[in-house]
Order: C-alpha cells, then structure tokens, then sequence
C-alpha cells in the first residue's frame, strides 16, 4: 500500500502488519539498556581499568592455547625442529608467567591490607612542632 502525502508529494510505503505506525518510528525495538555486558564488551572496557577482568584472562588463554596448538603443528611438520621446539617452550613458560602473574596481582587487589585509606581526617600537629616551625620563619 502506497500513500501520497498531498502538501510535500512525496510517497511512503506503510508496512500492512505495522500500518503508519512503522513510519513514525512507532513499534521499533529500542537496543537493550543495562543487564550484564558482553564478551566483546568486557574486552573493550578492560583498556580502561586497571586490572584484568575475566574477558582479557580468557582471551589470553584462548590465544596461547591457540599459539601451543599451531606450534605442536608446525613442529610435527617440520620433523621436530629444535627451533620450533624452542619457541614452543618458551610460548609455554610465557604462558606460565602471565598466568602467575594475573594469580599474584588479583591476590594483592583481594587483600585487605592493600586497600586505600578511606580516612579523610588530617591528622593534629604538636604544638612543640608548630613553635619550632614559627621560631624558624622569624
């Protein structure tokens, strides 16, 4: 079904299930607001915080396992080169050390102790402190 609009001639094409409703933008499924992020986005909002969320620790892993994968093949192939085996070894102590490191960092951020002081006072001086100090001005 075709409509003419009579001031401007111009034509739209109304939808026979929505009607003039899909015209004015009525009916349309606004994007989701809130709820839990994604994958894609977890990745992106890590560049900004400090730290490493779940998304970089699983891409990480998924790239190393990756990277192992690849280098048993090519090492198979290339019947068992001893460079291939070389950086096959050292992809997997790198491996090793990231994931250690990520454990010992998240261990620091958990604790306690490490926290930031939420005090705002600011501590009194002596008065023997703030003599001396007038004693030196003059």
């Amino acid at each position: 079904m075709v409509t003419t609009n009579s001031l401007s001639g111009s034509s739209a094409s109304s939808s026979p299930v929505l009607g003039n409703a899909a015209l004015a933008g009525e009916g349309a499924v606004p994007p989701p607001t809130g709820g839990t992020p994604g994958f894609a986005d977890l990745l992106v909002k890590s560049i900004f915080e400090p730290g490493a969320n779940a998304a970089v620790v699983i891409s990480m892993n998924i790239c190393f396992f990756l990277l192992l994968i690849t280098l048993v093949g090519l090492a198979a192939i290339t019947n068992w080169d001893w460079h291939v085996l070389a950086l096959l070894f050292t992809s997997t102590i790198l491996w090793a050390a990231m994931i250690w490191f990520i454990m010992m960092a998240t261990a620091v951020q958990t604790n306690p102790e490490n926290m930031p002081n939420t005090d705002m006072t600011i501590p009194a001086e002596d008065e023997d402190t703030l003599s001396t100090e007038t004693r030196k001005d003059q």
